[in-house]
């Protein structure tokens, strides 16, 4: 079982998904059984799936980089369970990235991972933040909800323990904080630890929004219908998702 909530609704198809509104989801044909109906920004209806989590191993990592340049670009998590290969996409900018990139250091990637997005909107506050859960099996743990006995990942820099992450800096004349270089030092940590893992260095590798689809293909066989395809590729579904940008300073 690979995901939260629709478990089985996916045996035998292609599954690529998405974060929005602190879940999991992929679009599908509007007959699909338990396909939920939501109306776009842009006006246009969809029909998805809505999973809390999803769970596998990580096999491999691509970048998909943005053709729009007020957008970012977005990590692809191809993953491995036991009816096959799936994606998850994550944006670059979101603090469901920045979370998961925060708490990965004693994740077991020869193992599978189980991760669970979520958000928390505070009263007064005008915005949600976003985050990441990060669990793994674990005989020591506990059951968090999902019907596993697992271990769960807590942030390993913080304001009181850095630990190593550069000091965000900020803008004396705006005030506004600048966290690239905390970004940074994230993210090459995560490659620098899963690269050994995965094993070729294509499997961390860049590409183009234009030229994705027909990459994403050659590892993800298509089983779904052509017009449920063509749907599942608009780059504005990712993007649509607010970026927050938070890291844990």
């Amino acid at each position: 079982m690979s995901s939260g909530k629709t478990q089985g609704r996916g045996s035998g198809k292609s599954r690529y998904y998405y974060i929005y509104h602190g879940s999991c989801r992929r679009k599908v044909d509007e007959s699909t059984p338990g396909a939920e109906r939501r109306v776009k920004s842009t006006d246009a209806i969809i029909f998805e799936l809505i999973d809390d989590w999803v769970k596998g191993k990580i096999v491999r990592i691509m970048i998909k980089k943005s053709d729009n340049a007020d957008y970012k670009d977005s990590y692809i998590f191809v993953m491995v369970d036991e009816e096959g290969m799936f994606t998850l996409e994550i944006s670059s900018g979101s603090g469901y990235l920045n979370n998961f990139l925060n708490k990965f250091r004693d994740v077991d990637f020869e193992k599978q991972v189980r991760l669970e997005p979520y958000y928390i909107k505070k009263e007064g506050e005008a915005r949600a933040k976003s985050y990441m859960g990060v669990f793994q099996d674990d005989q020591s743990g506990q059951d968090w909800g999902a019907g596993f006995i697992e271990k769960k990942f807590l942030p390993f820099h913080t304001r009181e323990e850095p630990n190593g992450v550069p000091e965000a800096i900020q803008d004396e004349s705006t005030k506004k904080w600048d966290f690239n270089e905390q970004r940074k030092y994230l993210h090459k940590l995560f490659k620098d630890k899963i690269f050994p893992i995965i094993g070729q260095e294509d499997w961390w590798s860049t590409h183009e929004s234009n030229d994705f689809k027909k990459l994403l293909d050659k590892y993800i066989p298509i089983k779904e219908s052509p017009v449920a395809e063509e749907k599942k590729y608009e780059a504005a579904e990712i993007i649509e998702e607010e970026e927050d940008d938070q890291l844990p300073f």
